[in-house]
């Protein structure tokens, strides 16, 4: 049986698409929080992971109380995304950066879908000190309203 040379490139090309769509697939998985989950701007990256995961308890346990949101939560979320740490700024409370009360983190989202289409946004999480831990209040994205 002889093989012809055009159906020798088409195996190949099929099977260098396979590998791009599982490499892209596993790494939109392994997302984590690269940041101490103490600070405003691990909380941050961990909302925005849990909420792309689909993981409405974590994201909840994040969350401000008083912004009374309860699970399930009502919101989009991307199939797959990365996240980048814009900045941060930490506010009020005293003269020591790590003592204020309230923070801003500015994370860019850049969302993928069918591993060929990509557009990023620029997303302002709030946070405020409640019982010593940080927690996302305000009207967070992509959760715009609980009540």
């Amino acid at each position: 049986m002889k093989v012809r040379p055009n159906t020798v490139l088409a195996i190949t090309g099929l099977a260098v698409v396979v590998l791009a769509l599982v490499a892209a697939l596993l790494s939109g998985q392994r997302q984590r929080s690269d940041f101490d989950e103490a600070t405003p701007e691990g909380v941050a990256q961990l909302y925005v992971i849990s909420l792309i995961q689909g993981d409405d308890e974590q994201a909840l346990q994040l969350m401000d109380p008083a912004l009374g949101c309860s699970t399930p939560l009502d919101y989009y979320a991307p199939a797959q995304a990365s996240i980048a740490l814009v900045a941060s700024e930490i506010q009020a409370g005293s003269q020591s950066a790590e003592n204020g009360t309230s923070a801003k983190v500015v994370l860019e989202i850049t969302e993928t879908e069918g591993g060929f289409s990509t557009w990023s946004h620029r997303e302002t999480l709030e946070l405020r000190q409640v019982e010593g831990d940080w927690r996302i209040t305000g009207e967070p994205w992509p959760i715009y309203n609980c009540e």
